[in-house]
């Protein structure tokens, strides 16, 4: 370990003489738990292309089953948790509610009768039109992870006797119930003044009817308790698809940190240089922040992470505007292997007041690797604000 931190710090000093490929950001649906914006604000209807939101919204929703225990690591690992799938009535039944909103002041969440068999998760939000976050799909994805997140601070032992009056929100029990694996949703937003516009989301789940004291899933190691003619799931290996599931994104994520309590373990680092890097937490959203008010600062996260063939580094990145006379600040991704000898990098000095996606290609097999970033202050650039938030590590190429 204490040899990467040294060869860490001397490539701190001399990734300045060399040049560096930028790479423009990507949109990569599910192989994260919070989705990348690509720009689209529409007050006047639906998003368009149905069926990349239908994907985007169910990887969430996948992604968030598959990493439960790094929510909270009190739940228990679950031997029966189904890959969820998206249900076409499911989602009928939410737009035709969304439209009535039209007509009612009130809307809320509507309870299905029984005979139904159908769960609801509801929410209504107003945003100001300044709301940093633009994309209709990139806001449901975190409300969507909000209702996971309510697990946060509740018991373990809520998994094999679900006691209602335990846990004052109940959303997250549609998202995590084993046997809950039809899912469809739908959303839209209104305009309420020239200021702010009100969102509603919707979305519902079957098969339901969970009663008090059931077990919402079993307790044991992952995936050993699937149903007949399922498996672990190539890409979400922790949940139970049918044996004959093709997934058009096979890769695995090897490693994955949001700054968040839950994933404080996941997220351990060493900083070199100025110690300015801080954890800001807003909005549900978790993420590094830097002032570059210094000349360098690096930050090496402490897992190594194992390669077998290829890897992808994604991570969100976002940099405040400077004054016009003032010189850009730079943000170097960096993937380290093999003690240190050798490395991959990507340097970027763009300003984006917006969360923009980038990815570094790591071209390494049978490696144990470590990534990390290095800020430097170039010129005049003091106090520009770089964040970075939302990294994960993914198996074969980008």
């Amino acid at each position: 370990m204490w040899i990467y931190l040294l060869i860490w710090t001397s490539l701190i000093y001399n990734l300045n003489s060399e040049h560096h490929k930028k790479f423009s950001y990507f949109i990569l649906f599910g192989s994260t738990c919070r989705l990348e914006s690509y720009e689209r604000f529409d007050h006047e209807a639906f998003y368009p292309e149905e069926k990349i939101v239908t994907k985007a919204l169910l990887n969430v929703h996948n992604c968030l089953r598959n990493i439960i225990r790094f929510i909270n690591q009190a739940f228990p690992r679950g031997t029966n948790l189904l890959k969820m799938e998206w249900d076409d009535e499911l989602y009928r039944m939410a737009k035709e509610q969304i439209y009535e909103c039209d007509e009612k002041s009130d809307c809320s969440k509507y309870q299905y009768t029984e005979d139904k068999h159908v769960e609801q998760n509801f929410k209504a939000v107003v945003y100001n039109k300044s709301y940093e976050v633009k994309d209709p799909v990139l806001r449901f994805a975190k409300i969507i992870r909000d209702w996971a997140y309510e697990i946060q601070n509740l018991s373990g032992s809520i998994v094999q006797n679900f006691q209602p009056d335990k846990s004052p929100e109940k959303d997250w029990v549609n998202l995590f119930r084993a046997t809950m694996y039809k899912v469809g949703c739908d959303s839209r937003n209104f305009q309420l003044n020239n200021e702010t516009f009100k969102e509603i989301y919707i979305c519902n789940y079957a098969p339901a009817n969970l009663k008090k004291g059931e077990e919402i899933y079993k307790k044991g190691q992952w995936c050993t308790e699937c149903p007949a003619e399922m498996k672990c799931h190539q890409k979400w290996f922790r949940l139970c698809a049918p044996k004959d599931d093709i997934d058009d994104e096979p890769n695995e994520i090897l490693w994955n940190c949001d700054f968040s309590e839950g994933m404080m373990e996941q997220c351990k680092y060493e900083i070199q240089c100025n110690k300015d890097w801080q954890t800001v937490c807003r909005y549900g959203f978790c993420h590094q922040e830097i002032t570059t008010n210094n000349p360098k600062s690096s930050l090496l996260f402490l897992t190594p992470i194992l390669v077998k063939d290829h890897a992808c580094l994604i991570f969100d990145y976002k940099k405040t505007h400077l004054p016009i006379n003032q010189r850009e600040s730079t943000l170097t991704a960096i993937a380290v292997w093999n003690n240190g000898k050798n490395y991959t990098s990507l340097e970027i000095d763009e300003d984006v007041n917006v969360w923009m996606r980038y990815k570094l290609k790591i071209h390494v097999k049978n490696q144990k690797i470590q990534v990390g970033f290095v800020v430097r202050k170039v010129g005049n650039s003091e106090g520009q604000i770089i964040s970075i938030g939302n990294l994960f590590v993914s198996s074969g190429s980008c």
